[in-house]
Protein backbone atom coordinates (compact mmCIF):
# COMPACT_ATOMS: atom_id res chain seq x y z
CA UNK A 1 0.00 0.00 0.00
CA UNK A 2 2.86 2.57 0.45
CA UNK A 3 2.26 5.77 -0.80
CA UNK A 4 5.36 7.53 -1.38
CA UNK A 5 5.10 10.54 -0.03
CA UNK A 6 5.82 13.42 -1.63
CA UNK A 7 5.18 16.22 0.67
CA UNK A 8 8.17 16.89 3.14
CA UNK A 9 6.35 18.82 5.59
CA UNK A 10 3.78 15.79 5.94
CA UNK A 11 6.56 13.33 6.15
CA UNK A 12 8.50 15.38 9.11
CA UNK A 13 4.93 15.43 10.84
CA UNK A 14 4.24 11.61 10.17
CA UNK A 15 7.99 11.22 11.46
CA UNK A 16 8.14 13.27 14.33
CA UNK A 17 4.71 11.65 15.94
CA UNK A 18 6.28 7.98 15.12
CA UNK A 19 9.53 9.56 17.25
CA UNK A 20 7.09 10.15 20.27
CA UNK A 21 5.08 7.11 20.41
CA UNK A 22 8.63 5.11 20.30
CA UNK A 23 10.04 6.97 22.76
CA UNK A 24 6.65 6.40 24.59
CA UNK A 25 6.92 2.20 24.04
CA UNK A 26 10.11 1.76 26.13
CA UNK A 27 7.85 -0.34 28.43
CA UNK A 28 6.97 -3.37 28.22
CA UNK A 29 5.89 -5.90 31.28
CA UNK A 30 7.15 -5.86 34.50
CA UNK A 31 11.07 -5.48 36.18
CA UNK A 32 12.86 -8.60 36.39
CA UNK A 33 13.09 -9.36 39.91
CA UNK A 34 16.61 -8.65 41.03
CA UNK A 35 16.82 -8.61 45.29
CA UNK A 36 13.32 -9.06 46.13
CA UNK A 37 13.44 -12.42 46.89
CA UNK A 38 9.79 -12.48 48.22
CA UNK A 39 8.57 -10.95 45.16
CA UNK A 40 6.10 -13.51 44.07
CA UNK A 41 5.30 -14.96 40.30
CA UNK A 42 1.63 -13.73 40.31
CA UNK A 43 3.05 -9.91 40.52
CA UNK A 44 4.00 -10.94 36.62
CA UNK A 45 0.64 -11.95 35.78
CA UNK A 46 -1.89 -9.46 33.70
CA UNK A 47 -4.36 -7.58 35.85
CA UNK A 48 -7.67 -7.21 34.68
CA UNK A 49 -9.45 -3.79 34.73
CA UNK A 50 -13.50 -4.19 35.30
CA UNK A 51 -15.01 -4.57 31.39
CA UNK A 52 -17.36 -1.94 30.00
CA UNK A 53 -19.53 -2.59 27.15
CA UNK A 54 -21.58 -0.16 24.11
CA UNK A 55 -24.37 -1.22 22.41
CA UNK A 56 -21.83 -3.43 19.91
CA UNK A 57 -18.57 -3.93 21.32
CA UNK A 58 -17.20 -5.60 24.87
CA UNK A 59 -13.97 -3.57 25.85
CA UNK A 60 -11.48 -5.31 28.30
CA UNK A 61 -8.38 -3.62 29.49
CA UNK A 62 -5.78 -5.71 30.95
CA UNK A 63 -2.61 -4.67 32.81
CA UNK A 64 0.25 -6.28 31.19
CA UNK A 65 2.91 -4.78 33.61
CA UNK A 66 4.63 -1.39 34.97
CA UNK A 67 6.64 0.71 32.36
CA UNK A 68 10.45 -0.79 32.33
CA UNK A 69 12.73 2.41 31.39
CA UNK A 70 16.25 1.09 30.88
CA UNK A 71 15.08 -0.14 27.76
CA UNK A 72 17.64 -0.44 24.31
CA UNK A 73 15.45 -1.81 22.20
CA UNK A 74 11.96 -2.85 22.04
CA UNK A 75 9.68 -5.36 19.26
CA UNK A 76 6.44 -6.52 19.50
CA UNK A 77 5.25 -9.80 17.62
CA UNK A 78 3.40 -9.41 14.52
CA UNK A 79 -0.15 -10.15 15.88
CA UNK A 80 0.53 -7.81 18.75
CA UNK A 81 0.06 -10.12 21.75
CA UNK A 82 4.04 -10.46 22.44
CA UNK A 83 7.13 -8.13 23.77
CA UNK A 84 10.51 -8.57 23.69
CA UNK A 85 13.29 -5.55 24.92
CA UNK A 86 16.67 -4.97 25.48
CA UNK A 87 17.66 -4.30 29.13
CA UNK A 88 21.26 -3.32 30.19
CA UNK A 89 21.78 -4.22 34.21
CA UNK A 90 25.45 -4.18 35.67
CA UNK A 91 27.52 -4.36 32.34
CA UNK A 92 25.70 -6.99 31.05
CA UNK A 93 22.28 -6.82 28.88
CA UNK A 94 19.63 -9.27 28.45
CA UNK A 95 16.50 -9.74 26.46
CA UNK A 96 12.99 -10.34 27.99
CA UNK A 97 10.23 -11.29 26.28
CA UNK A 98 6.69 -10.77 27.76
CA UNK A 99 8.03 -10.28 31.23
CA UNK A 100 10.86 -13.17 31.14
CA UNK A 101 14.12 -12.32 31.58
CA UNK A 102 16.09 -14.41 29.14
CA UNK A 103 20.19 -15.14 30.13
CA UNK A 104 23.12 -12.20 30.09
CA UNK A 105 25.82 -11.38 28.25
CA UNK A 106 28.03 -9.04 27.30
CA UNK A 107 25.73 -7.78 24.35
CA UNK A 108 22.56 -7.88 22.35
CA UNK A 109 23.70 -6.76 19.39
CA UNK A 110 21.93 -3.59 18.00
CA UNK A 111 18.86 -4.19 15.58
CA UNK A 112 18.94 -8.15 15.81
CA UNK A 113 15.85 -8.77 18.27
CA UNK A 114 13.38 -10.05 15.92
CA UNK A 115 9.97 -12.00 16.21
CA UNK A 116 8.77 -14.92 13.85
CA UNK A 117 6.17 -14.18 11.61
CA UNK A 118 3.77 -16.68 13.58
CA UNK A 119 4.71 -14.62 16.51
CA UNK A 120 5.59 -17.47 18.50
CA UNK A 121 9.88 -17.36 18.25
CA UNK A 122 12.44 -14.85 19.53
CA UNK A 123 15.65 -14.58 18.27
CA UNK A 124 18.77 -12.05 17.85
CA UNK A 125 22.69 -12.10 18.17
CA UNK A 126 24.45 -11.59 21.36
CA UNK A 127 28.02 -11.66 21.99
CA UNK A 128 30.12 -13.32 24.71
CA UNK A 129 33.94 -12.15 25.38
CA UNK A 130 35.18 -12.13 21.60
CA UNK A 131 32.64 -14.43 19.88
CA UNK A 132 29.26 -13.93 18.57
CA UNK A 133 26.26 -16.09 18.17
CA UNK A 134 22.21 -16.27 17.65
CA UNK A 135 20.28 -17.27 20.03
CA UNK A 136 16.86 -18.85 19.34
CA UNK A 137 14.39 -19.48 21.66
CA UNK A 138 16.70 -19.32 24.43
CA UNK A 139 19.15 -21.93 22.79
CA UNK A 140 22.71 -20.06 21.62
CA UNK A 141 23.78 -21.31 18.50
CA UNK A 142 27.50 -21.70 16.75
CA UNK A 143 30.24 -19.42 18.05
CA UNK A 144 31.60 -16.77 15.22
CA UNK A 145 33.39 -13.83 15.19
CA UNK A 146 30.86 -11.44 13.71
CA UNK A 147 27.28 -11.85 12.64
CA UNK A 148 25.33 -9.52 9.95
CA UNK A 149 22.83 -8.55 12.22
CA UNK A 150 20.37 -6.83 9.70
CA UNK A 151 20.23 -10.57 7.95
CA UNK A 152 18.71 -12.38 10.66
CA UNK A 153 15.40 -13.58 9.67
CA UNK A 154 13.08 -16.51 9.98
CA UNK A 155 11.38 -18.32 7.31
CA UNK A 156 7.68 -17.43 6.34
CA UNK A 157 6.60 -20.75 7.83
CA UNK A 158 9.06 -19.53 11.16
CA UNK A 159 10.04 -23.05 11.33
CA UNK A 160 13.64 -21.80 9.70
CA UNK A 161 16.18 -19.25 11.21
CA UNK A 162 19.07 -17.87 9.17
CA UNK A 163 21.90 -15.50 8.98
CA UNK A 164 24.98 -14.39 8.01
CA UNK A 165 28.26 -15.34 9.96
CA UNK A 166 32.18 -14.24 9.39
CA UNK A 167 35.16 -15.61 10.88
CA UNK A 168 38.41 -14.38 10.97
CA UNK A 169 39.95 -17.84 11.17
CA UNK A 170 42.19 -19.38 9.96
CA UNK A 171 41.14 -17.17 7.55
CA UNK A 172 38.45 -14.83 6.66
CA UNK A 173 35.47 -15.75 5.36
CA UNK A 174 31.78 -15.57 5.34
CA UNK A 175 29.12 -17.73 5.67
CA UNK A 176 25.35 -18.24 5.49
CA UNK A 177 23.86 -20.04 8.51
CA UNK A 178 20.71 -21.77 8.37
CA UNK A 179 19.22 -23.47 11.29
CA UNK A 180 22.47 -23.51 12.63
CA UNK A 181 23.67 -25.19 8.91
CA UNK A 182 26.65 -23.46 7.34
CA UNK A 183 25.96 -22.90 3.51
CA UNK A 184 29.56 -22.40 1.00
CA UNK A 185 31.81 -20.02 2.29
CA UNK A 186 32.48 -16.83 0.14
CA UNK A 187 34.98 -14.00 0.11
CA UNK A 188 32.03 -11.51 0.91
CA UNK A 189 28.15 -11.47 1.14
CA UNK A 190 26.02 -8.71 0.16
CA UNK A 191 24.54 -6.52 2.66
CA UNK A 192 21.18 -8.02 1.95
CA UNK A 193 19.15 -10.29 3.74
CA UNK A 194 18.92 -13.89 3.05
CA UNK A 195 15.70 -14.85 1.00
CA UNK A 196 13.46 -17.47 2.19
CA UNK A 197 11.13 -18.90 -0.88
CA UNK A 198 7.35 -18.18 -0.34
CA UNK A 199 7.02 -22.25 0.89
CA UNK A 200 10.14 -21.82 3.31
CA UNK A 201 11.99 -24.84 1.46
CA UNK A 202 14.64 -23.00 -0.54
CA UNK A 203 16.93 -20.34 0.23
CA UNK A 204 18.60 -17.89 -1.95
CA UNK A 205 21.30 -15.49 -1.60
CA UNK A 206 23.79 -13.14 -3.56
CA UNK A 207 27.45 -13.43 -3.04
CA UNK A 208 30.95 -12.34 -3.92
CA UNK A 209 34.50 -14.01 -4.69
CA UNK A 210 37.12 -11.93 -5.94
CA UNK A 211 35.25 -9.40 -8.54
CA UNK A 212 32.60 -11.50 -9.61
CA UNK A 213 29.00 -11.47 -7.93
CA UNK A 214 26.85 -14.88 -8.29
CA UNK A 215 23.85 -16.07 -6.53
CA UNK A 216 23.64 -19.25 -4.33
CA UNK A 217 20.67 -21.20 -4.26
CA UNK A 218 19.52 -24.34 -2.74
CA UNK A 219 23.57 -24.44 -1.88
CA UNK A 220 24.21 -24.22 -5.22
CA UNK A 221 26.82 -21.23 -6.98
CA UNK A 222 24.95 -20.08 -9.90
CA UNK A 223 26.82 -18.24 -12.91
CA UNK A 224 29.58 -15.36 -12.07
CA UNK A 225 28.78 -11.76 -13.13
CA UNK A 226 30.02 -8.27 -12.54
CA UNK A 227 26.85 -7.16 -10.57
CA UNK A 228 23.65 -8.86 -9.00
CA UNK A 229 20.48 -7.20 -7.25
CA UNK A 230 17.16 -7.65 -6.80
CA UNK A 231 17.27 -11.46 -5.85
CA UNK A 232 13.16 -12.98 -5.81
CA UNK A 233 11.31 -15.93 -6.07
CA UNK A 234 8.06 -16.54 -7.50
CA UNK A 235 5.16 -16.69 -5.27
CA UNK A 236 4.68 -20.51 -5.89
CA UNK A 237 8.45 -20.91 -4.69
CA UNK A 238 9.16 -22.07 -8.25
CA UNK A 239 10.47 -19.86 -9.96
CA UNK A 240 14.01 -16.96 -9.04
CA UNK A 241 14.76 -14.35 -10.92
CA UNK A 242 17.69 -11.30 -10.14
CA UNK A 243 19.10 -8.85 -12.24
CA UNK A 244 22.60 -8.89 -13.75
CA UNK A 245 25.26 -6.70 -14.91
CA UNK A 246 27.95 -7.66 -17.92
CA UNK A 247 30.54 -4.73 -18.70
CA UNK A 248 28.38 -1.88 -19.01
CA UNK A 249 24.82 -3.88 -19.75
CA UNK A 250 21.93 -5.18 -17.63
CA UNK A 251 20.28 -8.43 -18.57
CA UNK A 252 17.26 -10.49 -16.29
CA UNK A 253 18.05 -13.48 -15.09
CA UNK A 254 14.46 -16.10 -15.15
CA UNK A 255 14.99 -19.77 -14.05
CA UNK A 256 18.59 -19.62 -14.63
CA UNK A 257 18.52 -18.11 -18.43
CA UNK A 258 19.51 -14.06 -19.00
CA UNK A 259 17.72 -12.06 -21.25
CA UNK A 260 18.73 -9.58 -23.91
CA UNK A 261 21.23 -7.19 -22.17
CA UNK A 262 20.24 -3.41 -21.73
CA UNK A 263 21.52 -0.14 -20.53
CA UNK A 264 19.83 -0.53 -17.56
CA UNK A 265 17.04 -2.66 -15.40
CA UNK A 266 15.20 -0.67 -13.03
CA UNK A 267 15.40 -1.14 -9.71
CA UNK A 268 13.19 -2.85 -7.48
CA UNK A 269 11.29 -3.42 -10.73
CA UNK A 270 11.41 -7.14 -11.28
CA UNK A 271 7.68 -8.68 -10.80
CA UNK A 272 6.14 -11.76 -10.61
CA UNK A 273 2.68 -12.31 -11.20
CA UNK A 274 0.21 -13.73 -8.27
CA UNK A 275 0.16 -16.98 -9.89
CA UNK A 276 3.80 -17.10 -10.83
CA UNK A 277 2.99 -17.52 -14.45
CA UNK A 278 4.34 -14.50 -15.66
CA UNK A 279 7.75 -11.89 -15.07
CA UNK A 280 7.59 -8.38 -15.82
CA UNK A 281 10.24 -5.63 -15.51
CA UNK A 282 11.47 -2.23 -16.72
CA UNK A 283 14.34 -2.07 -19.50
CA UNK A 284 16.10 0.80 -20.10
CA UNK A 285 17.87 1.62 -23.66
CA UNK A 286 19.47 4.83 -25.88
CA UNK A 287 17.34 6.83 -22.96
CA UNK A 288 13.58 5.39 -23.71
CA UNK A 289 12.07 2.89 -21.21
CA UNK A 290 9.35 0.64 -21.33
CA UNK A 291 8.27 -2.42 -19.73
CA UNK A 292 9.24 -6.32 -20.67
CA UNK A 293 6.47 -9.20 -19.97
CA UNK A 294 7.48 -12.44 -20.53
CA UNK A 295 9.72 -11.19 -23.04
CA UNK A 296 7.67 -8.73 -25.19
CA UNK A 297 8.17 -4.91 -24.99
CA UNK A 298 5.76 -2.89 -24.14
CA UNK A 299 5.05 0.92 -25.47
CA UNK A 300 8.13 3.51 -24.78
CA UNK A 301 8.26 6.26 -22.32
CA UNK A 302 10.07 8.59 -20.90
CA UNK A 303 10.47 7.10 -17.80
CA UNK A 304 8.54 3.83 -15.64
CA UNK A 305 8.04 2.69 -12.13
CA UNK A 306 6.00 1.22 -9.84
CA UNK A 307 5.71 -1.63 -11.79
CA UNK A 308 3.19 -4.00 -10.31
CA UNK A 309 0.25 -6.78 -11.05
CA UNK A 310 -3.27 -6.81 -9.66
CA UNK A 311 -3.76 -9.78 -7.27
CA UNK A 312 -5.39 -11.99 -9.63
CA UNK A 313 -2.43 -11.51 -12.27
CA UNK A 314 -4.66 -10.15 -14.71
CA UNK A 315 -3.94 -6.53 -14.67
CA UNK A 316 -1.03 -4.77 -14.76
CA UNK A 317 0.29 -1.40 -13.41
CA UNK A 318 3.08 1.25 -13.45
CA UNK A 319 3.59 4.83 -13.42
CA UNK A 320 5.34 6.33 -16.71
CA UNK A 321 6.55 10.21 -17.49
CA UNK A 322 6.46 10.88 -21.62
CA UNK A 323 7.19 13.78 -23.21
CA UNK A 324 7.16 15.79 -20.54
CA UNK A 325 7.46 16.15 -16.43
CA UNK A 326 4.22 15.30 -15.92
CA UNK A 327 3.66 12.13 -14.41
CA UNK A 328 0.53 9.18 -15.02
CA UNK A 329 -0.55 6.13 -13.99
CA UNK A 330 -1.00 3.27 -17.33
CA UNK A 331 -3.82 0.37 -16.10
CA UNK A 332 -4.14 -2.26 -19.04
CA UNK A 333 -2.43 -0.09 -21.60
CA UNK A 334 -4.23 3.14 -20.98
CA UNK A 335 -2.93 5.91 -19.39
CA UNK A 336 -4.76 7.78 -16.85
CA UNK A 337 -4.60 12.13 -15.69
CA UNK A 338 -1.37 13.65 -15.57
CA UNK A 339 0.46 14.86 -12.20
CA UNK A 340 3.07 16.39 -10.95
CA UNK A 341 3.89 13.58 -8.87
CA UNK A 342 2.22 10.08 -8.14
CA UNK A 343 3.10 7.23 -5.89
CA UNK A 344 1.44 4.14 -3.71
CA UNK A 345 -0.05 2.59 -6.61
CA UNK A 346 -2.56 -0.02 -5.29
CA UNK A 347 -4.87 -2.70 -6.67
CA UNK A 348 -8.25 -3.72 -4.81
CA UNK A 349 -8.06 -7.45 -3.14
CA UNK A 350 -10.15 -8.40 -6.19
CA UNK A 351 -8.38 -6.35 -8.75
CA UNK A 352 -11.39 -4.36 -10.13
CA UNK A 353 -10.08 -1.21 -8.43
CA UNK A 354 -6.73 1.01 -8.65
CA UNK A 355 -5.93 3.64 -6.49
CA UNK A 356 -3.15 6.08 -5.86
CA UNK A 357 -1.85 9.67 -4.60
CA UNK A 358 -1.86 12.25 -7.43
CA UNK A 359 -0.36 15.69 -7.06
CA UNK A 360 -0.67 19.05 -8.48
CA UNK A 361 0.32 22.48 -7.31
CA UNK A 362 1.42 21.40 -4.06
CA UNK A 363 -1.60 19.35 -3.31
CA UNK A 364 -2.01 15.93 -2.92
CA UNK A 365 -5.08 13.70 -3.57
CA UNK A 366 -6.40 9.87 -3.56
CA UNK A 367 -7.51 8.60 -7.02
CA UNK A 368 -9.61 6.05 -7.03
CA UNK A 369 -10.89 4.16 -10.30
CA UNK A 370 -9.54 7.42 -11.69
CA UNK A 371 -11.52 9.97 -9.43
CA UNK A 372 -9.56 12.11 -7.70
CA UNK A 373 -10.76 13.44 -4.40
CA UNK A 374 -10.54 16.00 -2.04
CA UNK A 375 -6.93 17.94 -1.56
CA UNK A 376 -5.04 17.75 1.34
CA UNK A 377 -1.70 18.70 2.48
CA UNK A 378 -0.16 16.05 2.26
CA UNK A 379 -1.39 11.98 2.22
CA UNK A 380 -0.17 10.06 4.97
CA UNK A 381 2.52 7.07 3.70
CA UNK A 382 1.20 3.67 4.22
CA UNK A 383 -2.61 4.55 5.40
CA UNK A 384 -4.67 4.28 2.42
CA UNK A 385 -5.80 0.93 2.59
CA UNK A 386 -9.37 -1.06 0.74
CA UNK A 387 -11.21 -3.49 2.61
CA UNK A 388 -11.00 -6.91 2.26
CA UNK A 389 -14.47 -6.98 0.32
CA UNK A 390 -12.73 -4.27 -2.29
CA UNK A 391 -15.91 -2.15 -1.47
CA UNK A 392 -14.61 0.60 0.69
CA UNK A 393 -11.31 2.78 0.89
CA UNK A 394 -10.15 4.56 3.99
CA UNK A 395 -6.62 6.97 3.83
CA UNK A 396 -5.03 9.38 6.48
CA UNK A 397 -4.53 13.13 5.60
CA UNK A 398 -3.02 16.17 6.57
CA UNK A 399 -4.82 19.82 6.60
CA UNK A 400 -3.30 22.66 8.03
CA UNK A 401 -1.34 21.68 10.87
CA UNK A 402 -4.38 18.95 11.64
CA UNK A 403 -4.24 15.52 10.92
CA UNK A 404 -7.71 13.65 9.80
CA UNK A 405 -9.01 10.04 7.98
CA UNK A 406 -11.41 9.62 4.99
CA UNK A 407 -13.38 7.06 4.93
CA UNK A 408 -14.87 6.33 1.79
CA UNK A 409 -15.01 10.06 0.74
CA UNK A 410 -16.22 11.38 4.01
CA UNK A 411 -13.47 13.16 6.32
CA UNK A 412 -13.41 12.66 10.11
CA UNK A 413 -13.00 15.04 12.51
CA UNK A 414 -9.67 17.17 12.90
CA UNK A 415 -6.87 15.47 15.29
CA UNK A 416 -3.41 16.41 16.75
CA UNK A 417 -2.15 13.35 15.06
CA UNK A 418 -4.04 10.09 13.47
CA UNK A 419 -2.40 6.87 12.48
CA UNK A 420 -3.70 4.53 9.51
CA UNK A 421 -7.17 2.81 9.30
CA UNK A 422 -7.77 -0.66 9.12
CA UNK A 423 -10.94 -3.08 8.43
CA UNK A 424 -11.93 -5.75 9.85
CA UNK A 425 -12.16 -8.84 7.95
CA UNK A 426 -15.61 -8.83 7.28
CA UNK A 427 -15.01 -4.56 5.79
CA UNK A 428 -18.06 -3.46 8.15
CA UNK A 429 -16.34 -2.05 10.64
CA UNK A 430 -13.02 0.85 10.89
CA UNK A 431 -10.91 2.07 13.52
CA UNK A 432 -7.83 4.21 13.87
CA UNK A 433 -5.38 5.73 16.18
CA UNK A 434 -6.03 9.75 17.25
CA UNK A 435 -4.23 12.19 18.99
CA UNK A 436 -5.20 14.91 20.45
CA UNK A 437 -4.09 17.36 24.06
CA UNK A 438 -1.32 14.88 24.43
CA UNK A 439 -3.71 12.34 24.69
CA UNK A 440 -3.90 9.00 22.57
CA UNK A 441 -7.19 7.13 21.69
CA UNK A 442 -8.77 4.62 19.29
CA UNK A 443 -11.55 5.73 16.58
CA UNK A 444 -14.23 3.07 16.19
CA UNK A 445 -16.91 3.42 13.91
CA UNK A 446 -16.82 7.59 14.71
CA UNK A 447 -16.96 6.28 18.48
CA UNK A 448 -13.63 7.20 20.76
CA UNK A 449 -12.16 4.90 23.46
CA UNK A 450 -10.56 5.05 26.24
CA UNK A 451 -7.76 7.84 26.47
CA UNK A 452 -3.90 6.55 27.34
CA UNK A 453 -0.58 8.47 26.62
CA UNK A 454 0.74 6.82 23.88
CA UNK A 455 -0.71 3.63 21.98
CA UNK A 456 2.15 1.17 20.60
CA UNK A 457 3.32 1.52 16.85
CA UNK A 458 1.73 -1.19 14.38
CA UNK A 459 -1.96 -0.87 16.95
CA UNK A 460 -4.87 -0.78 16.82
CA UNK A 461 -5.39 -4.64 14.57
CA UNK A 462 -8.41 -6.76 14.02
CA UNK A 463 -8.10 -10.20 14.95
CA UNK A 464 -9.83 -12.60 12.20
CA UNK A 465 -12.66 -13.18 14.20
CA UNK A 466 -13.19 -9.15 14.31
CA UNK A 467 -11.93 -8.63 18.30
CA UNK A 468 -10.15 -5.05 17.81
CA UNK A 469 -6.46 -5.16 20.15
CA UNK A 470 -3.72 -2.63 20.60
CA UNK A 471 -1.61 -1.97 22.72
CA UNK A 472 -1.69 1.01 24.99
CA UNK A 473 0.88 3.05 28.30
CA UNK A 474 -0.79 5.05 30.65
CA UNK A 475 0.15 5.81 34.36
CA UNK A 476 3.83 4.38 33.84
CA UNK A 477 2.11 0.96 32.74
CA UNK A 478 1.34 -0.98 30.27
CA UNK A 479 -2.34 -2.30 28.86
CA UNK A 480 -3.83 -4.61 26.15
CA UNK A 481 -7.12 -3.26 24.73
CA UNK A 482 -9.57 -5.05 23.13
CA UNK A 483 -12.91 -4.18 21.92
CA UNK A 484 -14.91 -7.33 21.28
CA UNK A 485 -18.30 -7.47 19.31
CA UNK A 486 -21.11 -8.52 21.39
CA UNK A 487 -21.82 -11.81 19.45
CA UNK A 488 -18.50 -12.93 20.35
CA UNK A 489 -18.48 -14.92 23.44
CA UNK A 490 -15.58 -16.83 24.01
CA UNK A 491 -13.23 -14.05 24.07
CA UNK A 492 -10.32 -14.24 26.38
Amino acid sequence: MGINQLNLESIATLISFVSVVLVLIPIFMVKRPTHAASEEPSRMASLQSPNTETAEYKIQETRLGPIDEEVLNQVFSRDSQHFAYVKGMDQKQCVIVDGHAGAEYDEILTRSLIFSPDSQRVAYGARKGAKCFVVVDGQAGTECDRILTCSLIFSPDSQRVAYVAETYRPHKKWQVVVNGRTDSECEGIFEADPVFSPNSQRVAYEARKGAKCFVVLDDRIGAAYDGIGGLMFSPDSQRVSYRVQKGAKWSIVVDGQASEEYDGIGTASLAFSSDSQHVAYVAVRSGKWWVVMDGQAGAEYDGISYLMFSPDSQRMAYRMTYMTEKERVVVDGQAGAAYDGIGGLMFSPDSQRMAYMGMRSGKQRMVVDGQAGEEYDGIFNNSPIFSPDSRRFAYGARKDAKCLVVIDGQASAMYDETGGPVFSPDSQHVAYMAGKDAKCFVMMDGQAGAEYDAILKGSPIFSPDGVLEYLATKEHSLYRVKHSPMRCTNVV
